[in-house]
């Protein structure tokens, strides 16, 4: 099996290679790749003749992400990385016979759910630039694949953490760096929302089992299991030794639960093996070695 991949450099992308390289031979393309090419560009004929004329899958990874709560990067920037590039790296695609495609996407697609537990029938309202763009790509990625009747595949993915996210502004990220500096670790509110997180191990995994399986349709790629914010800071407290707390504070706007509905994704038969606690300790170990 010979299978496309784009952003494998990246923090789930890296994790992806490993175990999609157990089905066969990975092809990396991006500024970097086994094919180098730079998404944001129109192709040309010379690119196109460097993809190889059947592939058994493409799996479309690279994205312009958001890094922080408070993203300053321009709405443009975020059409031109994830939608104009899809679109692009779809035309690079036009020559070759692909037997299946999947798209990884977001949970933020979702929007604002209320609290309530997140399934694939769960109705999208992209709120943000960044989810508006993941979205919009979604689309592009359905109609060129069902034009070509290709089997195709949306992995919208959750709360993903692990070795690697240090360059994310997330909840865990934060609480590590702050644990391992003995600082006390803050929480909105009363920390009593929920949130589910999947360790990145675990999504690659889940992802290689999407081609295993030629799975079509939409699925969420999530642990299933929640936590309170409390209970997680107290989590990251006792692993990092940190002796200085948890600090609640009021919250700056309403806060949710993120949780979900993960049926779908195990009658396709993956269960999580990773543990939060387990988890955790690779990412605390990461970043002491940082």
């Amino acid at each position: 099996m010979n299978v496309l991949m784009t952003g494998a450099t990246g923090f789930v992308g890296r994790h992806c290679v490993e175990e999609i390289q157990k089905l066969g031979t990975i092809i990396s393309l991006g500024r970097k790749g086994d094919i180098v090419f730079d998404l944001v560009n129109i192709p040309t004929s010379s690119d196109r003749v460097k993809v190889p004329n059947s592939l058994d899958a493409v799996i479309h990874v690279a994205a312009l992400t958001q890094k922080t709560k408070n993203d300053n990067t321009l709405p443009e920037e975020y059409q031109k990385q994830n939608v104009l590039g899809t679109n692009h790296f779809l035309e690079l695609l036009d020559t070759s016979r692909v037997k299946q495609f999947i798209y990884v996407s977001t949970l933020d697609v979702y929007g604002d759910t209320n609290g309530q537990p997140i399934s694939e029938t769960t109705a999208p309202h992209p709120q943000s630039p960044y989810a508006k763009s993941k979205y919009e790509a979604e689309q592009l990625c359905c109609n060129w694949t069902t034009q070509r009747n290709i089997p195709f595949c949306i992995a919208r993915l959750g709360l993903v953490y692990g070795p690697g996210e240090e360059a994310y502004e997330k909840v865990i990220p934060h609480y590590i760096r702050r644990a391992l500096k003995n600082e006390p670790l803050t929480v909105y509110g009363d920390g009593h929302v929920k949130r589910d997180f999947i360790y990145v191990v675990d999504v690659a995994k889940a992802l290689r089992l999407l081609i295993e399986k030629k799975a079509v349709g939409i699925y969420n790629i999530a642990n299933g299991i929640s936590i309170t914010i409390t209970e997680l800071a107290r989590l990251i407290n006792t692993l990092t030794g940190n002796t200085s707390g948890v600090k609640y504070i009021q919250s700056p706007s309403q806060q949710e639960s993120i949780t979900f509905n993960v049926s779908k994704l195990h009658h396709l038969g993956f269960v999580p093996k990773t543990p939060l606690e387990e988890g955790l300790l690779r990412e605390i170990t990461w970043f002491k070695n940082l």
